[in-house]
């Protein structure tokens, strides 16, 4: 048999609010560690290197935990009995801030411009790890609390107010909701 590769978990995060525990997904890494095997590939989760080698005590997808946990997956090749053991970490951060940037000024011959919206990521972050948090950008409140009508690329648009959500990377109820203005100017000809 060839010998199978399987890309690494990803640690998950949720944001640490003061609970006593919290609902992690874990399936968010099964479709991680599936890419590039045969569909039929077994993937459980397991509180213990031991669970995971006897393939006993597998955890719900939706798993309770105070955070700052190691998780075992057993992964098993179909039509063969071998089977692969990897760990990822279940783990806490801070909550997510969306820090005000300044307006952005555009000049045009037009009462519309282009405007990459991107450019004021590292403001909002203001120092948040890229790796764990995301920003995101909206043409309304209700679209950025509901998380959804992204704004994607150059956003052409005339004055008008713009909502950055920054989230946890794989915890959606945890985030923040900052907004900025487009002032588009006209150049004078």
């Amino acid at each position: 048999y060839a010998k199978a590769t399987t890309p690494n978990a990803i640690n998950l995060f949720k944001c640490n609010s003061g609970a006593t525990s919290y609902i992690y997904d874990l399936s968010i890494n099964t479709p991680i560690i599936k890419k590039g095997l045969d569909n039929a590939t077994e993937v459980s989760y397991h509180i213990s290197d031991s669970d995971a080698n006897n393939n006993s005590n597998p955890l719900p997808d939706n798993y309770t935990s105070t955070g700052d946990e190691t998780i075992y997956v057993r992964i098993k090749i179909p039509a063969i009995s071998c089977y692969l053991v990897k760990t990822f970490k279940l783990q806490l951060t801070s909550p997510a801030v969306a820090t005000k940037p300044a307006d952005m000024n555009v000049c045009s011959n037009k009462t519309k411009a282009p405007v990459q919206l991107i450019s004021q990521s590292d403001k909002i972050l203001n120092g948040q790890n890229k790796s764990l948090y995301t920003v995101s950008y909206y043409a309304s409140l209700a679209d950025a609390t509901a998380n959804t009508n992204i704004l994607t690329g150059a956003y052409t648009t005339e004055s008008t107010t713009i909502y950055a959500r920054v989230q946890v990377l794989n915890d959606a109820d945890c985030f923040a909701i900052t907004d900025f203005k487009v002032n588009v100017q006209i150049t004078p000809t």
